[in-house]
């Protein structure tokens, strides 16, 4: 995988990319294709996320931010065109999503300003098979603990396997909650943002649903 960061007082990632890194561990072992980070507050600026992969995610997607890490930061950062899957296909998985959170506490907070998440893939359901519970989880975003502030961001084409009972581009699990304004989607259903029975989502006034014209399209 990419890094591996743990105990450490800041990580600071400046103008960087992470691109085409990859886990396939055994049987729910895999956790961060990108970055995994414990017990270590992140501040990142214009860093680039692209087509990481993961097999057998456990607790952690594309970046893993857990344990004591709350006061991280993300500014003008892009998730795009990472997935995470389970037994090699895209079926079903663990806790992951193109950045998951697990603080500590659910008062300990991740802030994002300026990032896009963009055509990222989750395989995952919510069941059980062979006796395990295969868990739910988004494409995007995954506040499984903690708090997050969003603000000017973008989700757009992130898609998950039709038997995810997460969403495509927000989930909040029962420890989690989301403050998130100026802000698109392309929907703000279930299907794009949702949340497990206790998770708190507040939307603000200034959402906007639409497209976001990444590529102009022709007259």
């Amino acid at each position: 995988f990419g890094a591996f960061f743990m105990n450490i007082k800041r990580v600071i990632i400046d103008n960087s990319s992470f691109v085409t890194n990859g886990w396939g561990g055994s049987y729910r072992s895999a956790q961060g294709s990108a970055i995994y980070v414990t017990s270590a507050p992140v501040t990142a600026r214009n860093t680039k996320f692209v087509a990481n992969s993961i097999k057998h995610p456990a607790s952690g997607g594309t970046v893993s931010l857990v344990n004591a890490s709350g006061g991280s930061a993300f500014t003008n950062c892009l998730w795009l065109a990472n997935g995470n899957n389970w037994y090699g296909a895209f079926g079903n998985g663990g806790h992951s999503g193109a950045l998951f959170v697990n603080l500590s506490s659910s008062a300990d907070k991740v802030d994002l300003d300026h990032c896009t998440f963009a055509y990222n893939i989750e395989g995952s359901k919510d069941n059980y098979e062979k006796g395990v519970q295969q868990y739910p989880a988004p494409a995007g975003l995954y506040i499984y603990q903690g708090s997050a502030k969003v603000r000017n961001s973008i989700f757009w084409g992130n898609s998950i396997s039709s038997d995810n009972t997460a969403a495509a581009d927000v989930y909040l699990h029962s420890n989690g909650s989301a403050d998130i304004d100026y802000t698109l989607f392309g929907g703000l259903g279930k299907d794009y943002i949702n949340s497990y029975s206790g998770g708190r989502m507040v939307l603000g006034d200034h959402i906007v649903v639409g497209d976001p014209n990444f590529v102009t399209r022709p007259e």
